[in-house]
This record gives C-alpha cells, sequence and structure tokens, in this order.
C-alpha cells in the first residue's frame, strides 16, 4: 500500500524549495551587478590606451602618405556618422564635383573607424 506524505511535510519541502531558489536569484542578480573588479579596468584602459597609441600612428602614416582627402573624410564621419549614407554632402566636404568620387573616400574611411571602433558594425 502507498504510503501518504503528511501535508505539513509536503508544504514544508515546496516552503525551502522557493526559498532555495529566491537565494539563487538574488546571488545572480548580486553578481550581474557587481562593480568591475581593479584587474579587468586596468586591462580596458591598457587595450584603450593601445588603440589609441594605433589611432595615433596611423594617422601620422596617413598624413605622411599625403592622403589628405582621407583624413577629411575619416574626421567628417567620425564626428557626423551620418556622412555614411549621404556621399552627395560627403563630396562637398572633401571638394569633389560629384558623389561618386566620394564613395572611395568613404569607404576608406569607414573601413578604418570601424576598425578602431569610433562607427558600430
Amino acid at each position: 500500500m502507498p504510503q501518504h506524505v503528511p501535508l505539513y511535510l509536503v508544504l514544508m519541502l515546496s516552503s525551502l524549495a522557493l526559498i532555495a531558489s529566491a537565494i539563487g536569484i538574488a546571488l545572480v542578480h548580486a553578481l550581474l551587478r557587481r562593480p568591475i573588479p581593479r584587474q579587468e579596468s586596468d586591462q580596458r584602459l591598457k587595450s584603450q590606451a593601445m588603440l589609441d597609441r594605433e589611432w595615433a600612428a596611423l594617422m601620422q602614416q596617413i598624413r605622411q602618405m599625403g592622403q589628405d582627402r582621407l583624413l577629411v573624410a575619416i574626421e567628417a564621419i567620425r564626428q557626423d556618422p551620418t556622412l555614411l549614407d549621404d556621399e552627395a554632402r560627403l563630396a562637398q566636404i572633401l571638394g569633389l564635383r560629384r558623389p561618386a568620387s566620394a564613395r572611395f573616400w568613404k569607404i576608406k574611411a569607414e573601413e578604418i573607424l570601424r576598425k578602431f571602433g569610433y562607427i558600430a558594425w
């Protein structure tokens, strides 16, 4: 014959299960809201500093190569990312007569800016 479990025992076990899940949720919440440890923060700063150095070196290299239009395109798109969709305005900024001519400089500038995270993919 099957034995019956007393109702108070069932209620007590289910209450313990609820309390355990509430504690688990509280722990997960606390872990997600934890502050960034100093080591991770330092690594982010180092990687940002490295990116800044690479950016400065690339800009210097572009200047030395005499690619003034590329520099202008990079700075213009960096300040106003909507220029990626407006080749006519970019052509005016670059001093070009046709928007199709600005497309080349837009593509090069966009590639560089995406690599360094100045505009999102």
